[in-house]
């Protein structure tokens, strides 16, 4: 008889979990509480246009990533190895000169930092990029702040550059986040480049899926609550499981004692503009500490073939805490736009909320180890190491051998 396994929740650790399991033989089946798969990695289509539900880059270096997406299957789009910096309506340029020479001049004469400033910068991707994950991953007991100051760098450049380029990364503008997870994301951008799917994210979702053939999904499938092995849906129905993999937070569902996952939270907004004002596949940073936009967008691939040509897509990050409606936050998002950028919008598009948008942890690993919460539940996703894809789609993996190491025991 099949081995009956269970995994609740479809996006990027329940379909590692899936892929892992077929590999090695197994039919798994895919309980997914939405209408579709991905999880966070979600892309909405609207005025002919592709919306990420969030901006989301792929990082083509995360180890995990590469291991389950086909980049030769997937169409992507790479960002340059810099950012592009607002401030009062002026725009310097700095970036990795080894890996693009035309940003050697421009990160040489841009006023975000001294010139011991960026030497730092290239000696600490030299060193990370010499070191190994798992040693990153050990432990220093610091703030990213405290290491960069510790590092040698001025105030000048943490403000700069540092404070708003991780600022829409780890989703909080104090680089509280340790120092750990700074030195995994540096090096990963160092080693590889921040990409772009030219359907949005959702192809992410349906690169890593191609591979599976034998795996059940079952979709608007919400798990009320487990007892021993016994799945209950929303329905009423009922599942008999052997094991059952939770790849998504499971602590509001009955039966169980585990501690709700923190979250950190941003918004999104999407603009049009007549021209744009970005030429390059390039990150802009609003480096004023008192503007409420982080990080702004043009991405371009996410066009449909419904998509007016005259017109560019713009996206904008919003992390800073505020108390505004949302006319109130599109008008304060336009000005700014206006202030520090010179960009002008032709129409506001869409706002998105995202108050799940990254695990708010503080105990980082790499890579995961199994977590059981039961005799037959086994835990999944990056609330459980570090707040990324790539541990997303380890924790999945790590989840599935495990259970197939227990199949193995009994």
């Amino acid at each position: 008889m099949p081995v009956a396994i269970y995994i609740i929740g479809g996006g990027a650790s329940g379909l590692a979990a899936a892929r892992h399991l077929e590999e090695k033989g197994f039919t798994p089946t895919i309980l997914e509480a939405t209408d579709r798969l991905g999880g966070r990695l979600r892309t909405d289509t609207y005025n002919g246009y592709n919306l990420d539900y969030g901006f989301q880059v792929l990082l083509t270096a995360y180890p995990s990533v590469r291991k389950y997406i086909d980049f030769k299957q997937l169409n992507t789009v790479h960002f340059e190895p810099g950012a592009l910096l607002f401030k009062n309506g002026k725009r310097s340029k700095i970036g990795d000169p080894l890996r693009k020479l035309s940003f050697l001049l421009p990160t040489i004469i841009s006023p975000a930092g001294s010139l011991k400033d960026k030497f730092l910068v290239f000696k600490l991707s030299r060193e990370l990029k010499n070191q190994k994950t798992e040693r990153i991953f050990k432990g220093n007991n610091k703030t990213t702040l405290a290491f960069l100051q510790e590092y040698g760098f001025s105030n000048r450049i943490i403000e700069n550059f540092f404070k708003p380029f991780f600022t829409g990364i780890f989703l909080e503008d104090k680089l509280a986040t340790p120092a750990e997870m700074f030195c995994f994301v540096y090096k990963m951008f160092s080693t590889g480049y921040a990409a772009l799917p030219y359907g949005g994210i959702k192809d992410v979702v349906e690169n890593i899926l191609k591979p599976l053939k034998n795996t059940t999904v079952k979709l608007s499938a919400k798990v009320a609550a487990i007892d021993g092995n016994t799945i209950t849906l929303e329905d009423g129905s009922t599942l008999k499981a052997d094991y059952i993999i939770a790849a998504t937070d499971i602590s509001g569902i009955d039966n169980n004692q585990l501690p709700a996952v923190q979250w950190k939270s941003c918004t999104t907004l999407y603009f049009t503009t007549a021209k744009r004002y970005i030429k390059e596949n390039i990150i802009g940073l609003v480096t004023d500490n008192g503007a409420l936009v982080n990080n702004i967008c043009y991405p371009e691939p996410v066009k449909t073939d419904d998509t007016d040509d005259k017109v560019h897509l713009l996206s904008v990050t919003v992390v800073k805490q505020h108390n505004l409606t949302d006319d109130e936050l599109v008008a304060a998002v336009k000005n700014e736009l206006k202030k520090h950028c010179r960009i002008t919008t032709e129409s506001f598009l869409k706002l998105y909320h995202i108050q799940k948008a990254l695990p708010d942890i503080t105990t980082l690993c790499y890579p995961s180890k199994p977590v059981k919460a039961g005799q037959y539940v086994y835990l999944a996703g990056d609330h459980l190491a570090n707040g990324s894809l790539d541990a997303a789609l380890l924790s999945g993996e790590v989840a599935a051998k495990a259970v197939i190491e227990a199949i193995g025991n009994n």
